[in-house]
């Protein structure tokens, strides 16, 4: 019975001392410890190395003036890369005020920069213009371009500015363009990590376009005065062919430049400002201004006419008619400018590719190759409807006066190669010269491109000349 009280009192102190233990003494924490080792080939390779952007063949031009239209160059140099590394490419440009910070904000604004060695010539548009960001050159495929290091590659680059208008006012502005080499692992270029960089500043004049005199008149010892019976005229600004197109906001059909006629009348003959009559065809617009007494008239000639009305029109005479009655005593007295004495034609501005079938000229497409194709300016030779009917053969050359006149690809402008030749005192013809790119793939036959020929007048009218453009080799 002793034995059994024992064992009943050992097994009360045990469960109790387990109470304690487990459920009055504070539980500490417990830290489980895993190992384990891998390997892995991840293709990396740390090379110890740097970046050496270096320039050579420096060649800037001095005392630029842009008037706007043609790109004017601005600089040409070869990169080299002298360092050990191979790198990335990338470019900012900067267009300030001059000797300032202040941005130049043109939505007209382009910066060309050609880079044979990687893809054909980048245009950089306004809106990549001024960025704090550069940007990667890439290849015809898009692909970051790789700068071999120890000079194993040269990067030829030159740099243009242009405008798609006349500057709106004077100005000077300095052109920044930097160029930086960064890492090949580095996905943005930025300055950081190993980086070498190198920038060129230049200098440009932009001069705005001359706002003509409105108070100009001929001077009385000019060559150009002739006679029609007592009456002098002065026909220095008049053309007789008047061209034309579409304008490029699709708004109508507009002349390239005006026509004006300077006429003298003998002293006090005009009683009467509206003491003469116009009469013109719908669509043009002959605007009379009276001056000095009623001695200086000036005549102004333009042409203003709907797409719908004109979309056949090559080439259409204008039936003027200005009957000036200047003698009060004898109203059936007058003197008349009429297209007998000075004859005025329309003709619209069409292309050597264009060519006549049947009894009509029609607009084609431009097919072509690797070898360069010429383009000319052209118009109808003979003719007098609307539609085309009793033209000449062939087509006769145009003799444009323009103030601006530019020309790009501005669908699948990679297919193709454009350049632009303005006449000059070597060669007096405007012309382009177009041929497939050899960036062009043979998959690409047959892939129509779209050409975009502006031309401004002293209307600073914006006449627009489109044409397919169609790559058969």
């Amino acid at each position: 019975m002793e034995k059994i009280k024992l064992m009943i009192k050992v097994f009360i102190y045990i469960n109790a001392l387990f109470f304690m233990t487990f459920y009055l003494i504070p539980s500490s924490k417990v830290f489980a410890s895993f190992t384990d080792s891998a390997s892995l080939n991840a293709g990396v390779k740390l090379t110890l190395g740097n970046l050496d952007l270096s320039p050579e063949q420096n060649e800037t031009t001095t005392g630029l003036t842009y008037l706007g239209g043609d790109p004017v160059l601005l600089s040409s140099h070869v990169l080299k890369n002298k360092g050990t590394l191979d790198g990335k490419l990338a470019y900012k440009i900067q267009v300030t005020e001059k000797g300032t910070d202040t941005l130049v904000n043109d939505s007209e604004i382009q910066i060309i920069m050609n880079f044979d060695f990687a893809s054909d010539n980048k245009s950089i548009p306004a809106s990549k213009i001024n960025s704090a960001n550069y940007t990667f050159v890439t290849d015809n495929k898009n692909n970051e371009w790789i700068f071999d290091g120890n000079q194993e590659k040269d990067a030829p680059v030159t740099i243009e500015y242009k405008t798609n208008t006349v500057p709106k006012k004077n100005r000077d502005i300095d052109i920044t363009v930097t160029f930086l080499l960064v890492q090949t692992n580095s996905s943005e270029p930025k300055e950081t990590m190993f980086y070498d960089k190198v920038s060129f500043k230049h200098e440009l004049k932009l001069k705005a376009e001359e706002v003509p005199d409105p108070n100009y008149w001929p001077a009385a010892d000019d060559k150009n005065w002739k006679w029609n019976n007592e009456v002098r005229y002065n026909d220095a600004q008049f053309e007789n062919i008047m061209y034309f197109s579409e304008l490029e906001s699709g708004d109508g059909v507009r002349n390239l430049n005006d026509n004006v006629l300077y006429i003298e009348l003998p002293e006090g003959k005009l009683k009467a400002d509206d003491n003469f009559r116009i009469d013109q065809p719908e669509g043009y617009n002959i605007k009379a201004e009276v001056m000095e007494n009623r001695r200086f008239i000036k005549l102004t000639f333009s042409f203003d006419i709907s797409n719908k009305k004109a979309e056949n029109l090559l080439t259409q005479p204008n039936y003027y008619k200005v009957d000036f009655h200047y003698d009060g005593s004898r109203p059936n007295t007058y003197v008349k400018f009429a297209s007998d004495l000075l004859p005025l034609v329309q003709k619209r501005i069409l292309l050597n590719t264009d060519e006549k079938t049947s009894n009509e000229f029609k607009i084609l497409p431009i097919y072509t190759t690797l070898n360069q194709k010429k383009l000319t300016f052209k118009h109808t030779s003979l003719g007098d409807n609307w539609n085309g009917n009793n033209l000449g053969d062939s087509l006769a050359d145009a003799n444009l006066l323009y103030k601006n006149l530019y020309a790009e690809i501005v669908t699948e402008p990679t297919l193709f190669d454009l350049s632009l030749h303005k006449a000059d005192q070597n060669d007096k013809q405007n012309y382009l010269l177009i041929n497939t790119s050899k960036a062009a793939k043979s998959s690409d036959k047959d892939k129509k491109g779209k050409l975009k020929i502006i031309i401004v007048g002293n209307t600073g009218n914006r006449l627009v000349i489109y044409r397919d453009v169609i790559m058969t080799q």
